[in-house]
């Protein structure tokens, strides 16, 4: 029913054009091309509410209210972060309110940070503002704070035999008298007194 040109016209639609026919596996994949050390950005006029997480590294020159958990951190001068940051490295320029853990953390003179920090490395330039506690850790993530040893109860000591150094106890002699006496010291010695009666 059809001319053999028309035949050759439906195939040839049918056939995709020379170095058109390529399929999404032979195209480069996205992001191939860009360089592992290009930071991830969120600008200026951004603001992300929800949390953050990234293998490599993420700058804030916006606002972002939820939780950064990243290689690295950089909060812009006039960035302001809400929530809790973990990172290997932390540098605040901008404002931040939460707390932060990271193996090296840096405060710029222009920072205002409002919360504790758990860190190894710690450096605050002159002029920034913090209000919050520091807590340092050793690589191991336990407290770098010096181990007091443990104070051992001192031995108890025997009573003195009454012969040693304490007092002793003698009686007069003669009728009916009696006397004591008291150790003083540890000179050991004892003084007796004694009552003798009266001559008839």
């Amino acid at each position: 029913m059809f001319g053999k040109g028309e035949k050759e016209a439906e195939s040839g639609a049918a056939q995709p054009a020379r170095g058109f026919g390529k399929t999404d596996k032979d195209a480069p994949a996205r992001g191939a091309g860009k360089p592992s050390g290009e930071a991830s950005a969120i600008s200026a006029d951004l603001k992300v509410v929800g949390n953050l997480e990234s293998a490599g590294d993420i700058r804030v020159d916006g606002t972002v209210v939820g939780d950064i958990n990243s290689r690295s951190l950089t909060v812009g001068e006039g960035a302001h972060v809400e929530g809790s940051i973990t990172a290997e490295k932390v540098r605040i320029c901008g404002k931040l309110t939460g707390q932060v853990t990271a193996a090296s953390v840096s405060i710029a003179a222009t920072a205002v940070m409002n919360g504790d920090i758990t860190y190894q490395v710690l450096s605050i330039e002159e002029g920034a503002a913090l209000e919050g506690r520091c807590h340092k850790v050793d690589a191991t993530g336990a407290s770098a704070a010096p181990k007091v040893a443990a104070v051992k109860p001192a031995a108890s000591v025997a009573p003195a035999a009454a012969s040693g150094s304490g007092g002793s106890v003698s009686s007069g002699s003669g009728g009916g008298g009696s006397g004591a006496s008291s150790g003083s010291g540890g000179s050991g010695g004892g003084a007796s007194s004694g009552a003798k009666p009266a001559a008839g």
